[in-house]
């Protein structure tokens, strides 16, 4: 059997565009999750978003059961509310109250029971 020697040429180039084209691709897959906008970066954002909306609902569902027969807000229902899930409460004013639940910071009002979210960089 006769074997050509242009084979191992053809092969070995074969081989070179291989890795090159493996490493452009690993490349562009390293870029897509990483960088400002990537995937990993995009689903941390989703995450403490989810956290921050889910410590807006707690706050609220602890405001709104804390509304007694006759349409006013029970303070100490309301405090005890707000320990049960784990809420801090850090001023306690005449008509608001400041909370901090799951690192987020919340005002009540006092008398309707609105929940308010602080910004918090």
């Amino acid at each position: 059997m006769k074997r050509n020697k242009n084979n191992k040429g053809i092969t070995l180039i074969a081989l070179v565009i291989t890795i090159i084209v493996l490493s452009i691709l690993a490349g562009v897959t390293l870029r897509t999750l990483s960088g400002r906008r990537g995937l990993i970066n995009q689903a941390q954002e989703a995450e403490r978003e989810h956290n921050k909306v889910t410590a807006f609902e707690e706050v609220t569902v602890a405001s709104m059961q804390s509304i007694n027969n006759i349409g006013n807000i029970d303070l100490t229902k309301l405090e005890n509310n707000l320990n049960d899930i784990g809420a801090q409460i850090t001023e306690k004013g005449t008509t608001t109250w400041t909370v901090i639940h799951r690192n987020e910071i919340f005002t009540i009002d006092t008398i309707y029971g609105e929940v308010t979210t602080i910004k918090n960089e």
